[in-house]
């Protein structure tokens, strides 16, 4: 069993998990999940804290364009959760998915504005740069489902 997520990266939805003895493991985030719920401990670097969601919160509401966010964020939300729920702590389990809740709904909503007005500028690098690893596979999924909608309607 893994005793210590030291760090988690994360490429194409697979995360990559350096353990305690430096042997490097690339599992699905479900793995990472399990591995938390079986009393695996996350390293100091790969946690995030309730305040680090708070921030990009703000940081969404303050600026009208999609901000850059960490490619890993919804992945670290969610072993920060579990860890959480081991230890029974529900007000940061709370906290943490309200906030996730939000930070959802605000990146989402101009998400989709920009799939509206420019769907292949959604499809660019510089703008999928900025999205989690979750946002870049719902973007393309909705690209290519709203161009042969817009090809459907022209009768393309």
């Amino acid at each position: 069993m893994i005793r210590e997520l030291v760090d988690v990266y994360i490429n194409s939805g697979i995360v990559r998990i350096e353990v305690e003895n430096d042997t490097v493991h690339t599992m699905i985030p479900l793995l990472a999940e399990r591995a938390i719920r079986e009393g695996a401990k996350l390293g100091e670097t790969s946690r995030i804290g309730p305040e680090k969601l708070v921030e990009l919160c703000w940081v969404e509401r303050r600026y009208s364009d999609v901000r850059q966010i960490p490619r890993d964020i919804y992945v670290r939300a969610r072993l920060l959760m579990i860890e959480a729920q081991k230890r029974d702590d529900t007000k940061t389990v709370r906290d943490v998915q309200h906030n996730l809740r939000e930070l959802i709904q605000l990146r989402l909503r101009k998400i989709l504005n920009v799939i509206a007005v420019n769907p292949d500028l959604a499809i660019s690098r510089e703008f999928l740069d900025k999205l989690a690893v979750e946002e870049e596979v719902l973007v393309r999924k909705l690209v290519s489902l709203i161009k042969d909608w817009i090809m459907y309607v022209l009768g393309l």
